[in-house]
């Protein structure tokens, strides 16, 4: 009789674990279809960025979101120049 009584403990702690991680799975499923705003930037805006240097604030944007699905960025130097001189972080 003792062994069932630990089986159905282990059971109960077992369906608890599985119980809890599936509340977490939700309540990240609910965060991530959330739209995440940063300033004036929403993740679910389509966003281009002209001119963004070393990218430097499309890294920061993406980052925030969690992705750059949504984000095109561009940057335009002198013809034949290398960016490392330039933008050290690029």
């Amino acid at each position: 009789m003792p062994r069932k009584s630990k089986i159905k403990r282990f059971c109960k702690k077992k369906l608890g674990f599985i119980q809890q991680q599936q509340q977490q799975k939700e309540l990240l499923k609910k965060e991530e279809d959330e739209p995440k705003w940063v300033t004036h930037y929403c993740s679910d805006h389509q966003i281009l960025l002209v001119g963004d240097g070393d990218f430097s604030f499309s890294l920061s944007l993406a980052k925030a979101f969690g992705s750059a699905s949504n984000i095109a960025a561009s940057s335009l130097d002198t013809y034949g120049c290398s960016l490392n001189p330039i933008y050290n972080n690029a």
